[in-house]
């Protein structure tokens, strides 16, 4: 897929933003312990609402544009497939997740 990104600028917007959410994935927990620490017990809650809220918003706007250069650059038969196959792996890990934090116990 690097090779093909110069070759199709869309092949690097979408290396590009699978690189900037893995670094935000591990940025996350770091910042949300930053914050734990220095925001007033009074205000934490809604400042972590607040920083959610964004959060969503912005990954929603950039998977709509992901797919949508996706179904550009192929068909939406491939965005709808991709985002499938995305899904399904998302899901298996989340029970996985789940699985392993209920049997620790």
């Amino acid at each position: 897929v690097v090779l093909f990104s110069a070759l199709n600028p869309g092949y690097l917007v979408i290396v590009v933003y699978i690189l900037i959410m893995t670094i935000f994935a591990f940025h996350r927990p770091i910042r949300g312990a930053y914050l734990q620490e220095n925001i007033p017990s009074s205000i934490r809650a809604t400042m972590g609402s607040v920083d959610s809220l964004i959060i969503e918003i912005a990954g929603g706007l950039g998977s709509f544009f992901i797919f949508g250069l996706i179904s550009d650059l192929f068909s939406l038969d491939i965005a709808l497939r991709v985002g499938g196959v995305i899904l399904l792996v998302s899901s298996f890990i989340y029970l996985a997740l789940i699985w392993t934090e209920d049997n620790k116990g």
